[in-house]
């Protein structure tokens, strides 16, 4: 048994410590320390698997099926009760038409009437859906069609009555649905007769077509008028302008104004020749000065000009001074500079290089002449162009004005003359007027209702029930705050799951249930309870621990059922065993048990009973049993004695195995005292009893005192889920052993 000092002192024997910690920051929530495989595995946050939905799903099956059935019953009903609806439909085209004969005279260029972009085809929707058309349709409404057409809608409110109610009925029961990327619309109407449901249709296909028709007649004739003003006012246009060109021709002797107008055009096609030969000449010019001009400047010789040395003069001089130099050349192989030929031949070529600097100056002078005399030209030519251009305008500008009258009359001639056509063509089409809109297919009675879709209900009625359901059932689930899910146990609480034992069937009585191990009637319970025990030897420190305090948050969860049958476990195993009732306020073992004595565990402390005398021995095979009969006034002054602690240490030398029934640590503290004398403790929890704060509380509560908690075990879990907590309880509990 492990060393038992008071609260102030926690050793570090029983894998605790003052550095001993769990996942909540406080210590002892979380064994990682226990061995490799209680490492990792709760390090997570909390977390449910896909069978821990399942067995949300599983537990609350009825409230599932009881929002499926409303749901899906419901739609049913309404899908029953809802009176068969027939929708008949007629197509119309709305046709293109070009420039529209109905158009006034004076926007005859404008194709006002075609159907050209989405903004017209709107247009037209709204027209079948004007109130115009409704009013004409039911107009046409009469006797017996009037009576059927009525007949379904008689419940209807009595301020409906009258000609407005059956405007609303044909209003809400039309629908114009063009067709995307076409000039084609489908009007369908529904009522619950189908050959009305037809006639109607095809009702506001025709208003809709003689709308349009007596819309065009009326245009037509608007325009006959119009045309008959306009034609006699055009007449007399035609004749204004006839007189103004005749006085135009007149004045202005039109007759030579093309012959004039040639003669002058010919003389500036030719001042134009003269001017661009005389621009030429001047640029050409330009550039002989300029280079005449840089050559000077750079100091260069303007012999070496092309246009300079092809002056006869110059290009005489550069000969004679070539020659010269050649002579210069020959007497140096011979003389010395002195020598008087030498001399004689120098002044030569100073005289011969006067000379042609002179014939050089006086080529410039002819090609400055030259440039001045052409620029004169130039601007000379482009004077007599400019006026001669001006003439040319001004003749141009008579000709324009009097072809610019002949234009007008002759315009206005043609209009007139379309005028006149177009009036006969009206005049005819007035008697005789066609509608743009073409009806393609007329509406027919339907065979089958479009309302209501008893399949389409069904499936959506089917669906919806099943998704509501769930939806119900997890929204429980999320208020619910009971725990219910291993994952509620592992991730939230931190506790490693030790057994999973499934509820008694059936009305059994309390020593059944607390001696299931020892009677083996139970298999499953017999097997939950060795799986138990199994899960206690995997670990050394449980394994090893010689006191076992089973305790649980709230009255009711079986703790005392789980510590006898696990004393038997120990027992069937060879462990010699003790079972102590630590409940002083509320005994059991002795109830569940059918313990007769008079005497136990208080009349130790308060008579000194001798404890051989109060210890049932046997009770099973190696398992012996200590009860208590009666009440404690005084319960926490009994287990925090020495007294107490003296006890647990002798009994300690007589048994392998001493397990302590101890009142639930959410109601009394009283659990709280013992845990300094324990060396783990196994928590009970009852399936959907216990909420998750009430036994975060308590583990909290005894994870301070650093005792360990060897792990939890699941009591009373629902046979219906038992086999999914066995499967995924024992994947992980082999998991851990291996």
């Amino acid at each position: 048994m492990a060393n038992r000092q008071g609260p102030e002192g926690f050793p570090n024997e029983r894998g605790g410590g003052p550095n001993y910690s769990g996942k909540y920051g406080y210590p002892g929530a979380s064994f990682s320390n226990y061995g490799p495989s209680y490492g990792n595995d709760y390090d997570a946050g909390p977390r449910k698997s896909l069978l821990d939905y399942f067995i949300i799903i599983r537990e609350r099956f009825w409230h599932l099926l009881f929002v499926f059935l409303v749901v899906f019953g419901g739609v049913v009903f309404y899908t029953l009760t809802q009176t068969k609806q027939f929708t008949s439909g007629a197509r119309v085209r709305i046709l293109r038409s070009d420039v529209s004969p109905m158009m006034n005279p004076g926007q005859m260029i404008d194709e006002n009437d075609r159907i050209a972009n989405s903004e017209d085809i709107s247009t037209q929707i709204r027209i079948m859906e004007s109130i115009s058309i409704i009013n004409a349709v039911d107009e046409r409404i009469r006797g017996e069609e009037r009576r059927l057409f009525l007949e379904p809608f008689e419940g209807k409110k009595a301020e409906l009555q009258g000609p407005l109610f059956t405007q609303n009925i044909l209003f809400e029961n039309r629908e114009i649905r063009p067709v995307r990327g076409s000039l084609i619309a489908d009007i369908t109407f529904t009522h619950p007769n189908p050959v009305i449901a037809a006639k109607v249709a095809n009702y506001f296909a025709e208003e809709y077509r003689k709308y349009n028709i007596n819309l065009n007649l009326d245009e037509a004739r608007k325009s006959v008028s119009d045309l008959k003003r306009k034609a006699k006012e055009q007449r007399k246009k035609v004749r204004e302008l006839e007189l103004q060109a005749a006085e135009y021709k007149e004045r202005h002797a039109t007759v030579s104004v093309d012959e004039n107008e040639n003669i002058a055009a010919q003389q500036l096609q030719q001042l134009n020749q003269i001017l661009i030969q005389d621009r030429n000449h001047f640029s050409a010019l330009q550039t002989q000065v300029d280079l005449i001009r840089r050559y000077e400047e750079e100091g260069n010789p303007l012999w070496d000009l092309s246009f300079i040395a092809s002056n006869p003069l110059v290009a005489e001089m550069q000969a004679v001074r070539s020659s010269q130099n050649i002579t210069i050349a020959s007497l140096k192989e011979r003389y010395r500079e002195k020598h008087p030929k030498m001399i004689e031949a120098i002044r030569q070529l100073s005289e011969i290089d006067a000379e042609l600097g002179s014939a050089v100056n006086s080529a410039k002078a002819k090609i400055f002449a030259d440039f001045e005399q052409a620029k004169t030209n130039y601007e000379l030519s482009r004077k007599n162009l400019e006026l001669q251009q001006s003439d040319l305008i001004e003749i141009s500008k008579i000709k324009t004005d009097y072809n610019s009258i002949l234009l007008d009359l002759e315009v206005e001639k043609n209009f007139y003359q379309i005028l006149t056509s177009e009036l006969s063509k009206r005049e005819a089409e007035t008697s005789w007027q066609n509608s743009n809109v073409q009806i393609i297919d007329r509406a027919i009675p339907p065979e089958d209702p479009s309302s209501p879709r008893v399949l389409l209900n069904l499936a959506a009625g089917f669906i919806g029930g099943i998704v509501l359901g769930f939806g119900f059932i997890f929204l429980l689930a999320f208020f619910d705050d009971r725990i219910k899910t291993m994952s509620d146990v592992e991730d939230t609480l931190g506790l490693q799951i030790l057994g999973v034992i499934p509820r008694f069937l059936g009305k059994k009585d309390f020593r059944e249930r607390a001696v299931a191990v020892l009677s083996q009637k139970h298999n499953h319970i017999v097997e939950s309870f060795r799986s138990l025990y199994s899960s206690l030897q995997i670990n050394e420190e449980s394994r090893e621990s010689k006191v076992l305090l089973v305790t649980s948050t709230v009255p009711g969860e079986g703790k005392s059922t789980i510590a006898s049958n696990l004393c038997q476990s120990f027992s069937s195993h060879g462990c010699k065993t003790l079972l102590i009732d630590c409940d002083l306020r509320l005994p059991n073992v002795a109830r569940l048990l059918d313990i007769k004595n008079e005497k136990g565990f208080l009349e130790y402390f308060s008579e000194g009973a001798a404890l051989d005398d109060l210890i049932l021995k046997d009770f099973a095979h190696d398992m012996d049993v200590l009860p208590v009969f009666g009440e404690s006034k005084n319960p926490i002054q009994i287990l925090n004695s020495q007294e107490f602690e003296s006890l647990l240490n002798e009994l300690s030398k007589n048994y392998d195995k001493i397990v302590l029934d101890s009142p639930p640590v959410g109601a009394v503290s009283d659990a709280l005292n013992l845990l300094n004398l324990v060396d783990g403790v196994v928590y009970v929890i009852s399936y959907n009893t216990v909420k998750m704060r009430a036994a975060q509380g308590s583990i909290r509560r005894i994870a301070e005192t650093q005792t360990p908690i060897f792990g939890s075990v699941m009591n009373n879990v629902p046979n219906r889920v038992t086999s999914y907590y066995y499967s995924h309880y024992y994947y992980k509990a082999y998991g851990r052993a291996y």
